[in-house]
Parts: C-alpha cells; sequence; structure tokens
C-alpha cells in the first residue's frame, strides 16, 4: 500500500443507539492500528445513525455499518428510511462507474438491514439470545473471496444477537450478484444462519462482529452489568467457555487481525489506484 499523501475519508456509522457497547471503540482502534501500521493518511468521522439521524454523504471513500441493539425490523422510525437511502445512494454512486468506487462493510445489526433492503434472506428473531465465541463456514466462494485471505475455511468468530438471517433467497442472490461467504456451523437440525454476504464488488457485510477482539472481549466480559446478564441468560458455563476460548491464538484474534484488515486494504489500493489512474 503507498502512501500518496492523499487523505482516506472512512465514515463509521454507528448503530448502537447510545448502547454502551465496545463496537465502535473496537472499529476505531482497528483503523487506527492500520494507520500506524502503513503511515497512509486516514480520516474518521463517526455519526450517530439512530439517535441523530446522522447519515454520511459521497465525501467518504469507505463505510462501516456497525452492530447495534434490537430488531432489524425499526418500525418506521425516522432513521430507517434515511439509512436506506444512503444504502440507495452508494448503489446509484457505484452504479454510475465512478471512481473510485465507495466500499460498505455491514456489521450484525447493520447486515441484518442490508439483508432486509436487498431482499436476500429472511429475517425473524431467535429463540434465545446468541452470545461467545462460535465456528463459522466459509463457502466455496468464500474460500476464494480476498476478504477472508489468510484464513482458514472454519474461522473462529464472535456472535452476539437476538435476530438471525436465514434462507436465502436463491433468486435475489442470483439477480443482484450476491455471494453467500459463509454460513452458520450448527450441528443442530435447524435453519443455518447466513453469516456473511458479498452484496456486490464493493459492500460486503457479516452478522457476527470482526471487529471484536480478544482484550475487548475480556473487558466487556469482566464489566459488572455484562457480566451479570451473561450469568443471567446463559449460565456460568458460558462464561468460563468464553474466557478460555479468548487464549486460542488461532480464534477470533486471528479473526480481527485479518478480516476487516482484508477489508480495508482492498478499499483503500482501490481508492489509491484509481486516485493515481484519474489525476494523471
Amino acid at each position: 500500500m503507498k502512501n500518496l499523501g492523499k487523505p482516506i475519508h472512512i465514515a463509521i456509522l454507528d448503530l448502537y443507539a447510545g448502547e454502551v457497547n465496545q463496537g465502535i471503540e473496537a472499529i476505531a482502534h482497528l483503523i487506527n492500528t492500520l494507520k500506524v501500521k502503513t503511515q497512509c493518511p486516514i480520516i474518521t468521522t463517526i455519526f450517530d445513525v439512530r439517535n441523530k439521524c446522522e447519515l454520511p454523504n459521497l465525501n467518504y471513500d469507505i463505510y462501516i455499518s456497525s452492530g447495534g441493539p434490537g430488531s432489524p425490523f425499526a418500525q418506521h422510525a425516522p432513521w430507517e428510511s434515511l439509512y436506506f437511502e444512503w444504502i440507495n445512494l452508494i448503489l446509484d454512486y457505484n452504479s454510475a462507474s465512478h471512481l473510485p468506487m465507495k466500499f460498505v462493510f455491514f456489521i450484525c445489526h447493520s447486515f441484518q438491514m442490508a439483508c432486509r433492503h436487498f431482499n436476500l434472506a429472511a429475517l425473524s428473531k431467535r429463540n434465545s439470545n446468541a452470545f461467545g465465541i462460535y465456528p463459522v463456514n466459509l463457502t466455496n466462494e468464500g474460500i476464494n473471496d480476498p476478504l477472508f485471505s489468510g484464513l482458514d475455511q472454519t474461522i473462529q468468530v464472535v456472535d452476539s444477537r437476538d435476530y438471525q438471517a436465514t434462507l436465502p433467497n436463491y433468486e435475489e442472490l442470483r439477480k443482484s450478484g450476491s455471494s453467500i461467504l459463509a454460513m452458520e456451523s450448527n450441528e443442530e437440525n435447524q435453519d443455518q444462519a447466513i453469516m456473511a454476504i458479498r452484496f456486490n464488488s464493493y459492500m460486503y457485510g457479516t452478522q457476527f462482529h470482526p471487529e471484536a477482539d480478544d482484550q475487548g472481549l475480556l473487558n466487556y466480559l469482566n464489566r459488572p452489568e455484562s457480566k451479570q446478564k451473561i450469568l443471567q441468560e446463559h449460565g456460568q458455563l458460558k462464561w468460563d467457555q468464553t474466557l478460555s476460548q479468548l487464549n486460542d491464538p488461532t480464534g477470533i484474534k486471528k479473526t480481527y487481525q485479518t478480516l476487516l484488515p482484508n477489508f480495508l486494504n482492498m478499499a483503500i489500493s482501490h481508492h489509491q489506484k484509481n486516485v493515481v489512474e484519474y489525476d494523471s
């Protein structure tokens, strides 16, 4: 990655609605780590989508839309229509073949919203909250996608959700050129959740949290209110199990160090290459 002296502008869309979370801080930390490592000038701006109806315009090169609480059906909340308008704004811009293209990554709640907007899956409330570190299996498309370069066919991810996207709409997937990149590793006889999609060449998303690192999750687990909630909903065994899984160097630490950095490197490289070609 070349340092061209031209700043990369990244918009973080905060969908946590003011709820205390590790997500936004983790995304910002990951971006800053990449900035220091590559010496690439990066400017980051955070938008409070659900509380203030703040949505970024087209003056950004990369967009990362966060997880968040509650249902992906926002019941006509003011921010919901603005959020879908923002997705369409990016789609229209990229469809017009402007260069460089705008890259977007949807995480968990945002992923479910995107699946709803593109009509790619069924969305439903889970019987119980999913929380912890779980295996996710890459599809053939996922194995060959640069997003997962450097990762094994089965990866360990942080999952935390009350809703889920299941039952792929294969007709819409085919028509839109989207691809399922990963599926839930589920040994039970029930519908598997879709865990990652390439919506198009410039839009990706995961139903898990690729921004979650071992230290951040440890801090969350040790927060008194978090520990109490986990113990009430999942029991001591789940809390102990999640703690023990943090020590695995091939687990979520590897996913954290690989997946979103792959996305950011792809997006930044595309931007720098096409800015150079455009300027020349």
